[in-house]
């Protein structure tokens, strides 16, 4: 019987789970030529083996071959294969994942990313006891080890919360920066995984060696990922937590974390292209609402840390007082108005127009938006309100607008009273006590369709 014909027996005895021992026994002399005397043959025979390994339910009858004297170089050379790497990227082999482990294979092998059998497995779900056995093996840094791109275990393990958590434990070495030049806080901000932030702030806070205002290659940090992808909770525990949290650093470009969230807070209004027309339905959609009342929770934590709001967020020097009058955004205008204390009215853009300018200017006409959907609106506006409480701020004096060229670099967004209402409805949090009239829920859809939305 020619090795070919033996070899594809074995290799289907192992397949359907059968003994292997009698068909090893009775080819002695031709196995022993391939499998232990030829690489390229072990190897190839090792491929073949792969990929059984991976479906297999059972390991006994894989084990007695493998553990066969004429296979201990087959065996050897496994444990030097990938097999575990590939084992670990999906949550489909956990068996094999497990089996293997105990096989000892070497946890050092990498792939051409350069990621361990860790790191595949950090990134699923099913293999959080796989992780927790390799971690069992403190004669092998392989917690430290980096990809190519200089990402560790630790990195990968973002994914999954409770997987982090377990190598966070065993991390030693929470500074690494990787090629982005990022730390691993930077990390989950940018990736929106801030469910892995509630074990590793605290750490973090206590380690002076992690700077947790440093900018990776994007020239972002991680306050300034939080604000754009609206994070508002994580932005006041980065307040609470850190005394010396630099909220109104500016990078390399000019941006600060404020001007990030206003230029991130029109390219969401600017294209919110899923909403097409002004209708009681897309007022209160579900989803909308979710999503778009973020942005009005992120304002007021901006707002609430003590971010400033008088620096100039685009080319022609506006500030976000500018922004807001200009897009037509009231709502948002009067809660920096009312909430905002150190607010500056008279700040000039580079054609010499001011907040104060923009709002003398304004008419009742500006406002029938706004009144059109007043019973969706969860701040009390009109124009009357907003003239009063803009006349009353200190920084306010009245501007005439004739001699000024009043340039807008910004369009008007298409849905402005979908937007109005539910950014009201962000700002709701802080308000609604002092302001918000008790039976605004009634007025929409019987009070049940949105006070879901209010205690979210």
């Amino acid at each position: 019987m020619k090795y070919y014909d033996i070899e594809n027996k074995l290799l289907s005895k192992l397949e359907k789970n059968k003994n292997p021992t009698q068909i090893l026994d009775d080819n002695k002399k031709i196995i022993s030529e391939y499998l232990i005397k030829d690489y390229g043959a072990i190897d190839n025979f090792n491929q073949k083996l792969i990929p059984i390994i991976l479906k297999a339910k059972n390991f006994d009858n894989i084990e007695k071959a493998i553990n066969h004297p004429l296979l201990f170089i087959v065996l050897s050379r496994l444990r030097e294969s990938d097999v575990l790497i590939q084992a670990c990227q999906s949550n489909d082999y956990k068996m094999a994942v497990k089996w293997l482990i105990k096989l000892k294979i070497n946890l050092n092998i990498k792939d051409k990313m350069g990621m361990n059998a860790l790191m595949h497995a950090s990134e699923h779900y099913a293999l959080d006891n796989a992780v927790k056995e390799m971690l069992k093996t403190p004669e092998i840094d392989i917690i430290n080890d980096e990809d190519i791109n200089g990402n560790t275990a630790l990195f990968h393990a973002i994914k999954n919360k409770e997987i982090f958590d377990t190598i966070l434990e065993k991390t030693t070495k929470l500074n690494h920066i990787n090629k982005e030049n990022e730390n691993i806080i930077i990390y989950i901000c940018k990736h929106n995984k801030v469910s892995c932030l509630e074990k590793v702030l605290p750490r973090v806070a206590n380690d002076t060696s992690i700077d947790i205002n440093y900018f990776n290659k994007q020239n972002r940090n991680a306050l300034m990922y939080l604000a754009e992808n609206c994070r508002f909770r994580e932005i006041k525990k980065f307040y609470k937590q850190f005394k010396n949290l630099s909220i109104n650093s500016k990078n390399k470009n000019g941006e600060s974390l404020v001007s990030i969230f206003i230029k991130k807070f029109y390219d969401f209004f600017s294209n919110m292209n899923n909403i097409e027309c002004f209708n009681e339905e897309s007022l209160i959609s579900d989803i909308a609402i979710l999503t778009n009342k973020v942005y009005g929770r992120t304002m007021d934590a901006l707002i609430d840390i003590g971010c400033n709001f008088n620096i100039s967020i685009d080319g022609d020097g506006n500030t976000p007082m500018n922004f807001f009058l200009m897009i037509k955004d009231y709502v948002s205008a009067l809660n920096l108005i009312c909430y905002c204390f150190n607010l500056d009215l008279s700040i000039p853009n580079k054609y010499g127009v001011s907040a104060n300018h923009l709002i003398c200017n304004l008419t009742k006409e500006d406002f029938k938006i706004i009144d059109s959907i007043k019973n969706y609106i969860f701040i009390n506006i009109n124009y009357d309100i907003f003239k009063e409480k803009a006349y009353m701020h200190p920084t306010f004096k009245y501007c005439d607008i004739k001699n000024k060229t009043l340039i807008s670099p910004y369009d008007v967004p298409s849905n402005l009273s979908i937007m109005e209402s539910h950014i009201s409805i962000g700002y709701y949090y802080r308000n609604s006590e002092k302001e918000l009239k008790n039976d605004l829920f009634e007025k929409l859809s019987g009070g049940v369709k949105m006070s879901k939305f209010i205690s979210r």
